[in-house]
């Protein structure tokens, strides 16, 4: 029985090695990746080096937001938090005399967040009014963001804090500034 065991505990030391030296060679071959003998003898310009960079890691940089915001709003998301997501977000673009919370209306994020309220519009008393916002917010069209703040604080039961009108672009700045930089 001990033998047995004493084999097992060494053949999963085994596979997590070789896992381990498998991954390490392969993330060596993406950041190197296979180099021809016409690719050395080259010359490629600064500009161009800085270039490829520079998309790389705009690649990166957005697969991470991705992930950030797929984590920030998952798709089992209750209606509670997408209500407040939405109302955070309307902040950045109507006046009210008070604010409770702030987000930044990324397309990351309203893209994630129109996603998940499809994803569950069956489940969802209020997915009617989250889709029609989203999908106004996704094509860059923030000019309903009273109706759409007071929608959601309707919802909520609001009780102080109603949006009266779209933030001057001045305004929106300033509250971008304030609470997003």
């Amino acid at each position: 029985m001990n033998k047995s065991i004493i084999g097992i505990v060494i053949g999963v030391i085994c596979v997590g090695i070789v896992f381990f030296v498998y991954t390490s060679v392969l993330e060596s071959e993406k950041t190197s990746g296979p180099q021809s003998a016409e690719m050395e003898n080259e010359e490629v310009t600064s500009s161009e080096e800085n270039n490829v960079t520079d998309i790389e890691d705009n690649k990166e940089n957005e697969r991470n937001q991705e992930a950030d915001v797929e984590r920030e709003f998952p798709m089992n998301m209750d209606e509670q938090r997408v209500q407040n997501a939405i109302h955070h977000m309307s902040h950045a673009k109507v006046y009210a005399e008070q604010k409770w919370g702030h987000l930044e209306p990324t397309q990351e994020r309203i893209d994630q967040l129109l996603a998940v309220v499809t994803e569950n519009q069956n489940t969802y008393e209020h997915s009617d009014v989250y889709i029609r916002i989203l999908e106004k917010w996704q094509k860059g069209d923030f000019s309903d963001s009273v109706t759409a703040h007071n929608s959601i604080w309707d919802i909520q039961n609001g009780n102080t804090g109603k949006a009266t009108r779209l933030l001057t672009a001045d305004e929106e700045k300033e509250y971008e500034e304030k609470y997003f930089k």
